[in-house]
């Protein structure tokens, strides 16, 4: 089994790529749905990247296959 290392520091240009992807999500859903509304998405995309950025979410340990 092999194991990867994290070298590379996580950065805002992460968290907006990351926040751009569920961004995506949310218009698809404001689209089919009605819900979230169009205009309010970019208010979470914004909360997003300052969550992500800031590290205030934080990554589900990966479970071990066995």
């Amino acid at each position: 089994m092999s194991t990867l290392a994290a070298s590379q520091s996580f950065t805002r240009t992460h968290a907006k790529y990351l926040a751009s992807k569920v961004v995506a999500d949310l218009y698809q859903c404001a689209r089919l749905y009605g819900r979230p509304s169009a205009n309010s998405i970019p208010d979470y995309e914004s909360e997003l990247v300052e969550l992500l950025a800031g590290a205030y979410a934080q990554v589900f340990p990966r479970l071990r296959s066995r």
